[in-house]
């Protein structure tokens, strides 16, 4: 008797067109949310944010981001309190969380709830290189 394996495909991470488009694309989704979730706390740290992030992409839920990239995320469990958590190194990317390795502590890993998280990875050389050669190809 055969038995069948399913196997489900997600979206890889989709490449960057220009660094400047993916910041202006991660400036609007924050915009969104702590507009969507207005009060004085998150009005007091919106901005802050926005600057922290600079060097960042916002990561859709149907991508997956590369083991060994750096992210950073806001935990959406209380949206009253929207707040940018210091994040880590991807070890792990799993279906419903992902596993981290803390940059303060070295031996120290945790998990975050992909579904409960907006998640902004950070560009690397790669990426700064391949927008200075889209750019020269324009």
């Amino acid at each position: 008797m055969k038995s069948t394996k399913v196997v489900k495909l997600y979206d890889y991470l989709r490449p960057i067109e220009s660094l400047e488009y993916e910041y202006k694309n991660t400036q609007n989704v924050l915009k969104n949310i702590y507009e969507r979730f207005d009060n004085i706390y998150n009005n007091s740290v919106f901005s802050e944010t926005c600057k922290a992030l600079k060097n960042y992409k916002y990561i859709s839920h149907n991508e997956i981001v590369p083991e060994g990239r750096y992210i950073r995320y806001i935990d959406t469990t209380d949206p009253s309190v929207l707040y940018l958590e210091t994040g880590g190194i991807v070890i792990e990317y799993g279906q419903w969380n992902i596993k981290l390795k803390s940059m303060i502590s070295e031996d120290k890993y945790f998990k975050i709830m992909r579904n409960k998280s907006m998640i902004f990875m950070k560009f690397n050389k790669n990426d700064h290189m391949r927008d200075i050669m889209l750019k020269s190809c324009n």
